[in-house]
């Protein structure tokens, strides 16, 4: 009995010594010296919206959190083609992924990373809607009635967005120093936002008390990224009025493509004139033809277009170079 309890001991001692000498490689063994705890990254940027069309050139910030603040990331890099990127042998710990690229919005995630496991994170960029071309400008319009001269101000943009146009909601303007915005309204062409704004609206006594003032214009898509343009600048009112000679007063025209003539004007800065015709039917004026950028030493020009009977009127504008405008009393005349 004491034979066999004695050969139990040495079975078992000579086992715990040969486990103790059995070699440990596994890297993703605890025990052994070659443990690593390391794990990969795996990222993929798309598009905001269905069917997530992945992103190339994307640039990928990988920074372990761990890192004090203001640290270099730990990886930077861009997406393949198909909006991939993979980052392997990175130490276990929580990271942050920022992912940035020209013309989206910017998108900023975390990730936990694990030994021998893989994390994962898709990111989907929207892409931003940009105010471009935006333009302020100050329309001075003679009346016959009411008497008095309308002022206002005109604000036009067009906005883009790399989702696409449908993608742009609104856009509106802002002016810091009065406390004051207004929506632009929407046009028949996808992306063009504009408004006429009188002088009245915008709770001051006169255009020239913008002048200096910055202005600026926003735009939001439906995904509620904005984006605000510059600071613009109203630089000009003007405030002399030209004045349309003739036709006039409902003068009777054989010729259906009059000559319009005006006074000559003399102002201290380079302008052009601009003559709108207006064809009147039944309470509705359509726009039939518009000149532009005539030069300022003109005093008349001919209507290039053949007029068909009926009621019309012109007017004449001067137009600075930023886009500013005064423009004449409406002059009427008849083709017979």
């Amino acid at each position: 009995m004491m034979k066999r309890l004695f050969g139990l001991v040495v079975l078992i001692l000579g086992g715990a010594g040969c486990l103790g000498d059995a070699p440990r490689e596994n890297p993703f063994d605890p025990l052994s010296d070659n443990f690593e705890k390391e794990g990969s990254v795996s990222v993929l940027v798309t598009r905001y919206y269905p069917p997530f069309q992945g992103l190339g050139a994307a640039a990928v910030h990988l920074a372990w959190m761990g890192l004090p603040e203001g640290a270099l990331p730990v990886i930077t890099t861009e997406t393949d083609e198909t909006g991939r990127f993979i980052a392997k042998g990175m130490p276990e710990g929580r990271y942050q992924v920022r992912v940035e690229k020209t013309g989206f919005a910017e998108v900023v995630d975390t990730v936990e990373v694990a030994a021998g496991k893989t994390a994962e994170a898709e990111m989907r960029l929207g892409g931003l809607p940009v105010v471009t071309a935006p333009a302020v400008t100050s329309t001075h319009i003679s009346r016959w009635w009411p008497a008095t001269d309308l002022y206002q101000l005109e604000v036009v943009a067009e906005v883009k967005d790399l989702d696409g146009l449908a993608d742009v909601e609104t856009a509106w303007l802002e002016i810091p120093a009065l406390a004051y915005t207004d929506t632009l309204a929407s046009t028949q062409t996808a992306g063009l936002f504009m408004k006429n704004i009188p002088v009245s609206r915008l709770n001051q006594t006169s255009l020239e008390e913008l002048l200096g003032l910055d202005l600026k214009i926003r735009a939001r898509d439906k995904a509620g990224f904005e984006h605000v343009s510059g600071a613009l600048r109203l630089v000009r009112v003007i405030e002399a009025v030209p004045v349309a000679r003739e036709p006039q007063g409902l003068t009777l025209i054989n010729e259906p493509r009059p000559l319009m003539r005006w006074d000559a004007m003399s102002l201290p800065f380079a302008y052009t004139y601009r003559v709108d015709v207006v064809r009147i039917e039944t309470n509705i004026q359509n726009t039939v033809e518009v000149q532009t950028a005539i030069p300022s030493t003109a005093t008349s020009v001919q209507v290039q277009m053949s007029l068909p009977p009926g009621s019309y009127f012109w007017t004449l504008s001067v137009v600075d170079a930023f886009g500013n405008r005064s423009r004449s009393k409406e002059a009427g005349f008849q083709i017979q």
